[in-house]
């Protein structure tokens, strides 16, 4: 395989940010992103990480990593599977348009999935929200034609405008029993495809 080259940030913890990969295009197959990098913990990746590497097919994100930046892998139209370790923050369309992707898991580290983050994933048909996530931004899920159900969990106090638009029809499990005031008004609406929602869901 290709060797990843690396260019970062040092924070004023001594820790690595902005993590970024400066050959993107040249990478195949499988990227573990490593835990420490020159001795120094990473713990950011940043503003289009890996965007424009359309060969990578898996991704593994160490614990030691808590936040991904914008666009991290925007376009990785080739990932099919991510593991997201012990992420708490998924920054604004940091998988959008991946469109090899069919799941992800969000881990119960994640707080906050940001606005478009999977915007134009087409081939997504299954994801779990977590009951850690509190806010999902606007167009989180924008055009995910092959997502059909999703559920959101009481934690979620904050959701942003037209959420699930340009999904063909999909139908969103509230576990609230009413729409939180911290939702916009927009959040479920849809000027292309059918956004049906059902409140007071109660997971067996």
């Amino acid at each position: 395989g290709v060797t990843v080259k690396w260019e970062y940030n040092i924070d004023k913890s001594n820790q690595i940010i902005d993590l970024k990969c400066t050959n993107p295009t040249e990478l195949t197959g499988n990227v573990t992103i490593p835990s420490t990098l020159d001795g120094l913990n990473v713990v950011a990746l940043g503003n289009d990480a890996f965007t424009g590497a359309t060969n990578i097919t898996k991704v593994v994100i160490p614990s030691s990593i808590k936040r991904i930046a914008k666009n991290s892998f925007w376009k990785c139209t080739g990932l099919t599977a991510v593991e997201l370790g012990s992420v708490e923050e998924i920054n604004a369309a940091a998988f959008a348009d991946c469109t090899g992707l069919t799941s992800i898991k969000i881990p119960d580290s994640v707080t906050s999935i940001g606005n478009s983050v999977f915007s134009g994933c087409t081939s997504l048909k299954s994801i779990e929200i977590p009951n850690s996530v509190t806010s999902i931004g606007d167009s989180a899920f924008r055009g995910c034609i092959n997502l059909t159900s999703i559920i959101i969990p009481n934690s979620v106090t904050s959701m942003g405008d037209e959420v699930f638009n340009m999904c063909k029809a999909i139908t969103v499990y509230c576990e609230a029993l009413e729409k939180p005031s911290g939702w916009s008004e927009w959040w479920n609406y849809s000027n292309y495809g059918n956004c049906y929602v059902v409140w007071g869901y109660k997971k067996n």
